[in-house]
């Protein structure tokens, strides 16, 4: 086999692309599929936040789509860091924030200022699909940390302290939280506890709170514990309906980024670098934080609960499924007692009832029979329709 070959040959399950495949044949076939997999919201910009947006971009065309600093500029670093102030109530100055291409470059990003060449990271058993590809693609080892449902998805501290002190090559721990698949929020004891291991350690928190604007209560934040021992990423594309902005950031307690660390975080930088764009910098000084974002969040939010309600009731209603409420607005995470292998349920439901979901084997090995399914997406009619209806009649029946 030639070399080219080799280095590209996918060898693990891509359930990216499969996802994405399903989400394209609704794009194309919107009535007949019901999307469950993907995380886009499907409620509209709002005015008030599109139209300034317009005007700006319409009035400095000129420079719109220039090359742009790899970090951001140094106004739109300044507007995270004002808005991460307001809507998160953390003290950050400007040089601690960097703007990223989406939340995927602020885990690549950051991953690559802690890692090198085998080292090791944990990651949650289940957790964001992304950091495994990432970690490894550094030439980095993931070891699996698992959370149980049982203990709603918290972390058991005293047993990661072991796992970070057992090898030195392990530089500390990424996680979500508010967490993609299950929702759930690690609470404030146990973010505390985490915090102080990460100090006397000397290792490294990397905490995704992608969907902290679309939470129930409030997350606590690593930063606020260990600040200099914490990178800290997000995104506002989701709670703001603007995914093809790939609006991301990332913040640490380090005042300064030292000259070693901006060369680690260059190699996250420069290959994505060319395609940071001017509109995404031109969204974020206008909204980001602002009075009007604010109230566009709190109306999807009042949405995406009540479509989650309308998830969690058609659940309900299914034979062998549990799950753990949710804290943040766009998931449930369910369980399901008649399924061995959740790629297998997911395929089945996507080509006999064409209704997407993502597998849970996606999040880790404990996801073999577990789905995760988006609830921002569809209609309450059309999923008391399809989950409700249609997947009750289905599992009475499903054997693997």
């Amino acid at each position: 086999m030639p070399i080219l070959a080799k280095r590209i040959t996918v060898e693990k399950p891509d359930y990216t692309s499969q996802v994405m495949k399903w989400l394209e044949e609704k794009r194309l076939y919107p009535d007949e599929n019901f999307s469950a997999s993907g995380g886009a919201p499907s409620i509209a910009i709002s005015d008030e936040l599109w139209d300034p947006f317009c005007d700006t971009l319409k009035k400095a065309r000129k420079e719109a789509f220039s090359y742009r600093p790899p970090f951001g500029s140094f106004k739109t670093r300044e507007k995270l860091a004002e808005g991460l102030r307001k809507t998160l109530n953390i003290k950050i100055e400007t040089p601690q924030v960097w703007q990223t291409f989406g939340g995927q470059h602020a885990i690549f990003s950051s991953m690559g200022m802690i890692l090198d060449p085998g080292d090791k990271i944990i990651k949650l058993d289940p957790d964001y699909m992304a950091y495994s590809p990432v970690a490894e693609y550094l030439s980095a080892e993931v070891v699996e940390f698992p959370i149980l449902m049982e203990d709603k998805y918290q972390i058991d501290v005293d047993k990661l302290r072991k796992v970070l002190e057992r090898d030195k090559k392990n530089k500390g721990v990424a996680f979500s939280s508010p967490a993609n698949p299950h929702t759930k929020r690690q609470e404030p004891s146990i973010i505390k506890e985490l915090a102080q291991v990460l100090i006397e350690l000397d290792r490294v928190g990397i905490q995704d709170i992608a969907y902290i604007h679309n939470t129930r209560g409030t997350q606590e934040l690593l930063y606020n514990y260990c600040p200099e021992n914490s990178i800290t990423i997000g995104s506002g594309s989701k709670c703001y309906s603007t995914c093809a902005l790939n609006l991301g950031y990332a913040f640490t307690g380090i005042k300064e980024l030292t000259e070693d660390n901006n060369a680690k975080l260059s190699r996250g930088l420069i290959p994505i670098a060319l395609t940071q764009n001017s509109p995404t910098e031109l969204f974020i000084q206008l909204n980001f934080g602002s009075e009007a974002g604010k109230r566009f969040i709190e109306k999807a939010n009042r949405v995406y609960e009540e479509r989650q309600r309308a998830m969690m009731e058609a659940l309900n209603g299914l034979p062998g499924v549990e799950y753990v409420d949710p804290d943040s607005y766009y998931y449930v995470y369910p369980r399901f007692s008649a399924v061995k292998n959740s790629v297998k349920f997911a395929q089945q439901l996507h080509y006999k009832l064409k209704i997407s979901t993502v597998p849970g084997l996606a999040f880790g090995p404990s996801g073999i029979n577990t789905l995760r399914m988006t609830t921002v997406t569809e209609t309450v009619e059309a999923i008391y329709a399809n989950v409700g209806k249609k997947m009750g009649e289905f599992l009475k029946t499903y054997h693997d």
